[in-house]
Order: structure tokens, then sequence, then C-alpha cells
């Protein structure tokens, strides 16, 4: 028997310090706790793959960011340059080596020094290894002109890489080489400059450490935090981006994937969306799970905006399948084991959708049906999650079971709450559980006998975990709400913490 008495902030006289007894009767044992029960959850937003978990160090590497600044670069880079020059920095919309835009620089005349663009905000160590890749073409070059790549701040050059201009061509062309710092900084700048008289177009940059987690192009150090965690279920890409999410365009070789216009309330809106290099697609994400020994979920897009070709996100979630989960002589299959993975991944859950309350809850059952129909013909051996309402909207769960409780094994809630109160917020979910054992009660009532519907709670956290994000109150809220889901183990299959990675306060 363990007593308690300590402070909790905040404390005042209408709540004053309370002394608290625990008993542990740990030869009592309730039952086991399902192997799939603590998730973890993760989309390409708010830094938590690009410039977060993938280990590739810059941003806008396909310059397809707008020119905010009106200063001829996209909006991820800066132009650079010294000496007595006449020089014309821009975007290209024309023959881009990967998407849309390539990044132009015209040396009309050449007297001294060099021009080009930067990305700062880097952290390098001395003597570690960079790998360095870049497309480059150029037109009417003079003899002497070369191409530098720096990792560099303001007053020192860490290291340094010349390319001479008899070795590029007028047609793409890859170079790779290794960086090694002289020194180590919090704030380096990654430079790619022409010193000479003519024109450079560059395409397609990337800095990656050497040293990745297990050489897989993920960050070290996140991923032994994350081993560390030991999440024995993993659900991407989303969340919110999976409402536009395209995963064939995530395939293949990394340098010629198609990018991926994200929009999304929560994001950017659709007519000013961000990029995603695709980078990290569903190969990386299945390597992902294997290292941390991890099972995957994956979150269907079932098309969201009116005028949507549903028959089209139907054919792509069938093929997605086919690619994950279908052998070497299906087409997607075969593809999956050109792309260098012959085995299946045998990828058992399946979300579809993800928070689809802009839709009536009838169409988004319909919907739901004529997915989970095609999707068990194409693999009977998956499991189907539909989307449940938020917190407490019980008319939307209770609709959803009506309409295709017997369609799904599975169904998705999202859970977030946070009171200024210490105590609200810790008790809040001994409330939810109140209402996920009644929910529990009626389901049977809400489907045909004997069918089986258990409860996915795909997404919680407190409401303000984009700020504050360690507060003392949110890791209470956190203990409390693992408490109630391990007691109601039997009904609550997952409960993935979202967004498990993210990047705030920092660059």
């Amino acid at each position: 028997m363990v007593k308690i008495a300590k402070d909790i902030p905040k404390m005042t006289k209408r709540n004053p310090p309370i002394e608290a007894t625990i008993r542990v009767e740990y030869d009592r044992l309730k039952g086991e706790i399902n192997p799939h029960l603590y998730g973890f959850g993760f989309e390409n937003f708010a830094g938590a793959v690009t410039k977060g978990l993938d280990a590739q160090m810059l941003d806008g590497t396909s310059f397809e960011e707008e020119d905010v600044n009106r200063d001829g670069v996209s909006d991820k880079w800066l132009p650079i340059g010294w000496g007595t020059n006449t020089v014309r920095i821009r975007r290209d919309g024309r023959g881009a080596f990967h998407g849309d835009y390539s990044q132009k620089i015209e040396m009309l005349a050449y007297t001294d020094g060099e021009i080009g663009i930067k990305q700062g905000g880097l952290f390098i160590e001395k003597g570690k290894r960079y790998t360095c890749s870049l497309y480059l073409k150029q037109r009417e070059l003079e003899n002497g002109s070369s191409v530098n790549i720096y990792l560099t701040n303001e007053n020192d050059v860490y290291t340094k890489n010349t390319i001479s201009v008899d070795k590029i061509s007028s047609k793409w062309k890859k170079y790779t080489f290794i960086l090694i710092p002289s020194n180590s900084s919090t704030d380096a700048e990654f430079r790619v400059t022409l010193a000479g008289k003519g024109n450079l177009w560059i395409d397609q940059v990337s800095l990656i450490p050497e040293d990745t987690f297990k050489r897989h192009g993920t960050r070290k150090d996140i991923m032994e935090k994350i081993v560390e965690l030991n999440p024995n279920i993993v659900r991407w890409p989303g969340g919110c981006i999976a409402e536009c999410y395209r995963w064939k365009y995530g395939i293949g070789d990394v340098d010629k994937r198609r990018l991926l216009r994200k929009y999304h309330a929560s994001v950017r809106s659709k007519e000013d969306p961000s990029w995603d290099s695709n980078s990290f697609g569903t190969d990386e994400f299945m390597q992902f799970c294997h290292d941390i020994n991890a099972t995957p979920m994956l979150t269907i897009n079932i098309g969201y905006d009116i005028g949507d070709n549903v028959e089209e996100y139907i054919q792509e979630a069938l093929d997605w399948v086919e690619y994950c989960n279908g052998d070497t002589t299906t087409e997607y299959g075969s593809m999956r084991a050109t792309n260098g993975h012959p085995e299946p991944y045998n990828v058992e859950y399946w979300g579809l959708g993800n928070e689809p309350w802009e839709m009536k809850v009838e169409e988004y059952a319909e919907r739901y049906i004529r997915f989970a129909k095609v999707l068990r013909e194409k693999d009977p051996n998956i499991k189907l999650i539909a989307c449940g309402g938020y917190a407490y909207n019980d008319d939307w769960n209770r609709k959803v079971l009506e309409i295709a409780g017997d369609d799904m094994d599975s169904l998705n809630l999202h859970y977030y709450y946070m009171d200024e109160d210490e105590y609200g917020t810790v008790a809040e979910p001994v409330k939810y559980e109140e209402y996920l054992i009644d929910l529990k009660k009626r389901i049977p009532s809400l489907v045909s006998p004997g069918k089986e519907v258990r409860i996915s709670i795909l997404e919680w956290n407190s409401n303000d975990n984009w700020k504050d994000a360690n507060k003392f109150k949110q890791g209470l809220y956190a203990a409390s709400f693992l408490n109630i889901v391990e007691r109601q183990n039997d009904i609550v299959e997952h409960a993935i913490v979202w967004p498990a990675l993210r990047r705030i306060q920092s660059p």
C-alpha cells in the first residue's frame, strides 16, 4: 500500500492538498491487455516528417513553393550573392526535372564572386558525413565557370564541393557527393552558387546524413526515442492529410515521385496548398514499422470534395490493398517487388476516411459500405475501421452503426479534451469511460445478432497539445486516459495518441 500526498500545481483553498491511498493488488488479474492497444500516429504535418522523422535536411527540394517574397526563389529558399555581376534569378516553369518548377540562375555578365540560393537553420556536426545530391543542367556556361556547393555560415566555410563546367551537361544530370564539415553548427547554411557567365538550372536537391537509422533514411535520434516508446501499432498517413493523400504519388524512385498538394482546413486551404515531396511513402512507412517492430495501420482517402469521382477513389483503395498485400503475380504486387519489396506487407488494419463530418452521416455510411464491399472481396483478411464521431457525438455513432455496423470491424472515435483546472482535466477521462461503457452496451442492439464491433480510438490527446506540450496536467490527463482504455480493453482495440510526432518551438 502506498500513501501519496503531493501538491498539485495551482493549488487553491477551494482545492486544498489531499492525501490519497493507492492499493496495488498485483496478484489479482482482471484480464489480458490487447497487444494493439497502445498506438502511435502521425502525418506529414507540423514538421512530423519533413525536417522531422525524415532524415532529409532540406525543405522545398523541388522548388514548387510560390515565390512569396518576389525575390526569384521559392518560399523555402533565399537568394545569395556577392561580386559585381548582372544576374537574374527566377523559378522556371519550363522543363523542370521534377514537378513543375526548377530554379534558374542567369548570369548575364560576370566579373567576380558567386550568385545562388541558400537554406539555413541546419544542425551539422564536425566530421560527420552528409550525402548531397542535386540535378543540374546548363546552357552557354563559359569555360572556367563552376557550381559550388557549401555548408557554411556568414563567417566560416565548413565544407565545399565544386563541379566544373565541363562536367555539366545541357540535359539534366544527377550529381552525388559527400560533404564533411570541419566544424559543428546549430545554424549552418546550405548553398548552391554559380561562378561564371551563362545559364544554370537546379532541381531536386538533397542533403542527408549518412548515418540514418539502420541506413533506412530516418533520423537516428528520433527513431531511437520511438523505439524506447515501443508503440505496437502505427497509424498513417493521417489524420487530416489522409483527406488529400494519393498513395501512388509516394512510391518508386524518390527523385521522380509526383509531389502532393496538401490541403485541409487545419493545414492550408485548397487554393493555397503546401507541398509534400513524398519522399516518405508507403514503402518507407512499412520500413519504419518494421524497424520499430510495430503493426501498420493505413487510412484510405475516400474522396471528400463535392464532385469527387468516388469510383476513382475506390479503385485507388483497391490498388493500395493489392500493392501492400498482393503477391507478385498481381499488377501492384509486382510493382511493389520492382520497388524492392517482393514479400507482401500483409497490412491488416485499414481505416476508411478521417473525420468526414462535413458529410451527412448517411452519406458517409453509404460510401463506407461501397468501399468495404469491394475491399473485402480483394482481401478477405483485412479489418476495416469506420469513422465515428468526435468525443460524445452519439448521434453520429448511433446512425453509422445502424447503417454500416454489419460491415465494420471497429468504430473509430476521436477524443481530445483540456480543462484549465487540473482536477477537471484528470477527471474528464473517467467521464468519457462512462460513455464508452454505455456505447458498449448499446452496440449489439444497433447491429445484427452476433456481430461484434469494437472501438478504435484512433486519435486522443489534450486539446492544447500544440502549445505548452509538457504541462504537468497533460501528463496527468494521459495517465488517466490510459487507465480507462486499459479498464475497457474488452471493447477498446486501439488507443492511438495523435499526433505523436510534431515540431514545435523550433525551426
